[in-house]
């Protein structure tokens, strides 16, 4: 199992993939970190796609932010399967989010005893 961490800076009003986990590939989302420092009153959003069930599920919706605020999810245990997408937008430039995560190989005789 290997960490990671990347970090995007966010263009105003754009949906921006942080991460799409690779076919044969599970990922567990361990940290996210959102930051503002552009101007106060800016919304920041987070949100992960489940590709198999076409939903989207929101961790960070519209939140305000003022400027030089952050937020840390942490302690997570979001686990994502190939083909899902951790997304984030803010409505300003220069907003940051980064993501620390670890990625493995799917482990397919567990298909059978989960049904995953």
């Amino acid at each position: 199992m290997n960490k990671y961490t990347v970090g995007k800076s966010l263009t105003a009003d754009t949906d921006t993939a942080i991460l799409t986990v690779p076919t044969g590939m599970e990922a567990n989302v361990r940290m996210i970190h959102f930051a503002n420092s552009n101007a106060d009153g800016k919304q920041a959003t987070v949100w992960w796609t489940d590709s198999a069930a076409s939903v989207n599920v929101y961790m960070l919706n519209s939140t305000s932010l003022d400027a030089g605020d952050t937020i840390n999810l942490t302690e997570l245990e979001l686990v994502l399967k190939a083909g899902d997408s951790l997304k984030a937008k803010g409505t300003a430039d220069n907003m940051s989010v980064s993501v620390t995560f670890e990625m493995y190989p799917k482990i397919g005789m567990l298909n059978n005893v989960f049904g995953v």
